[in-house]
């Protein structure tokens, strides 16, 4: 069974960008009303690396995939402006009850868009597929967090070659 998350974003100077993002007049009929300040998620990727040759690590963008909604304009005055925000991903399982319980969540600290691909798909040959657009989002630090365990952990960009 698919697992669902979603964001909330709290930029430095536009404030809390995910606020009324899960609501109708933003999303229409997919939205959900018990996360109405939270940007629903359709994907969200993230890579890790390091060369055991090198002592770096690499931390590519997390990569989240959502709706067009309220968000998007925000997020792209964001990315234009090199905006600071902070944003948490909170995911979402199926309990033995048959509930959706949060278990694991992702904290990103001072991070910056550093990409965005809109996308109209195919309206002949995908009519099934709707607007989406891909956020690349960049960070000074990340957490993770599983909740249910009770387990954690931590990164950050501490050595320069970040945004300030």
């Amino acid at each position: 069974m698919a697992h669902v998350a979603y964001i909330t974003i709290n930029g430095e100077k536009q404030g809390m960008i995910s606020s009324g993002c899960n609501t109708k007049d933003s999303m229409g009929n997919k939205y959900q009303e018990t996360h109405s300040d939270e940007i629903s998620l359709i994907e969200c990727e993230h890579h890790l690396s390091k060369d055991i040759q090198e002592h770096g690590k690499t931390h590519t963008p997390i990569f989240i995939t959502k709706f067009i909604d309220k968000s998007t304009p925000l997020l792209s005055t964001a990315f234009a402006k090199q905006e600071h925000l902070d944003c948490t991903i909170n995911f979402y399982r199926t309990n033995e009850q048959g509930y959706n319980e949060k278990f694991y969540s992702i904290e990103l600290k001072k991070a910056i868009i550093s990409s965005i691909d809109f996308s109209l798909p195919n309206t002949i040959k995908k009519h099934q597929d709707e607007m989406h657009e891909v956020i690349g989002l960049s960070y000074k630090e990340i957490i993770w967090n599983h909740k249910s365990s009770g387990t954690m952990g931590y990164d950050n960009w501490d050595q320069g070659g970040w945004l300030d």
